[in-house]
């Protein structure tokens, strides 16, 4: 998964000249110039994201190490993502559905699912 970035450029100019200025003819030579200028410093701006892991917690997912496959995966997508600008939503579901609220804190969100998995080791 990558990261998308967006830029921003505090002052940026240009200048147009065109010559020669007075009427031009279809048959005219025309010289055109452009002068391209900044000032300031470039600024690199994170773009948030909002992710939703939908994880299976079902009886199926107790069979080939899936439940294990599944918690590095979400562990991965979430070690990825930037408190500052990122955020993740969990939802649980076998019999039951749960709806865990979008957040920032991502090592509590981790803990969400891993309680579940200990059932699994008993």
């Amino acid at each position: 998964m990558s990261s998308s970035k967006k830029y921003q450029y505090p002052h940026i100019s240009s200048v147009t000249k065109v010559s020669p200025t007075n009427e031009i003819y279809p048959s005219y030579e025309l010289s055109v110039e452009v002068t391209v200028s900044g000032e300031g410093i470039t600024q690199e701006i994170p773009v948030s994201r909002q992710i939703v892991l939908i994880l299976d917690t079902s009886g199926s997912m107790g069979h080939e190490g899936r439940i294990i496959k599944m918690k590095e995966a979400a562990t991965a997508i979430i070690d990825i993502l930037q408190p500052a600008y990122d955020e993740v939503g969990i939802i649980i579901f076998n019999n039951n559905t749960t709806v865990n609220q979008f957040t920032n804190d991502f090592k509590q969100a981790k803990k969400i699912y891993r309680t579940i998995w200990g059932i699994w080791f008993h």
